[in-house]
């Protein structure tokens, strides 16, 4: 039977997991200061990006595996702490390569989130309401985005040092994750066999799911 309580002490801090998802956008705010701070060129400086971008091609797959054998709540709080660290760094070390090493980080991080917080929400909320939870989960996230640029012209114009709002962000997604940690959440045991590589891409011979995976492809490749 289909559950219909909805426990909003195990969803709040499911959902806040996107907030800290959003806090990869950081990395446009890290390339302009990159830009000023180490007198990079343009060209340099617009690949920066590819530090954060590119574990999303590189480790989906991998996490995904990795999720189904340690749980979603587990992955969840890993790609939270891993966020954290990749925020603190630079914050604490401030250099180029520290700089980059941090990106790389809330790449891996925001990889992980992005595999692991939308099955994790579907867990917690009835099926019925799956679909309106999903979409609210992306409002989160765009209120992240939204507000990142904001906190680091307020620390700038109030201390001079923009790279506080990496500490705060860090903070947060610290306190994220013990909170998700600290929540109980029941989650589905799949009784199927375990996915592999192999059974992964063999899924693409399927000429439906290799659709959706090439328009979820080309529309992240023109989403501005």
């Amino acid at each position: 039977m289909e559950k219909q309580h909805i426990s909003y002490k195990a969803v709040i801090p499911v959902l806040f997991s996107f907030f800290v998802m959003s806090f990869c956008d950081l990395v446009g705010i890290g390339v302009d200061n990159a830009r000023n701070d180490f007198n990079v060129s343009n060209t340099l400086a617009q690949l920066i990006p590819m530090a954060v971008f590119v574990w999303f091609f590189a480790l989906s797959l991998p996490v995904g595996l990795l999720q189904e054998r340690i749980g979603k709540r587990n992955m969840v709080n890993i790609g939270m702490l891993v966020t954290a660290a990749g925020l603190l760094l630079p914050f604490l070390y401030y250099t180029f390569l520290t700089l980059l090493l941090g990106f790389v980080l809330l790449g891996i991080g925001n990889t992980i989130l992005q595999v692991s917080a939308n099955p994790l929400l579907i867990e917690v909320v009835p099926a019925s309401r799956s679909a309106s939870f999903l979409s609210f989960s992306q409002f989160v996230k765009a209120l992240g985005s939204m507000i990142a640029p904001f906190v680091a012209s307020y620390f700038a114009l109030q201390t001079g040092n923009w790279k506080i709002v990496f500490l705060v962000f860090g903070a947060i997604s610290l306190l994220s994750a013990v909170w998700l940690h600290l929540t109980p959440v029941a989650e589905i045991q799949a009784n199927a066999e375990r996915a592999t590589f192999r059974s992964a891409f063999q899924l693409l011979s399927i000429p439906y799911i290799l659709l959706m995976v090439l328009g979820i492809f080309f529309v992240v490749g023109i989403d501005p």
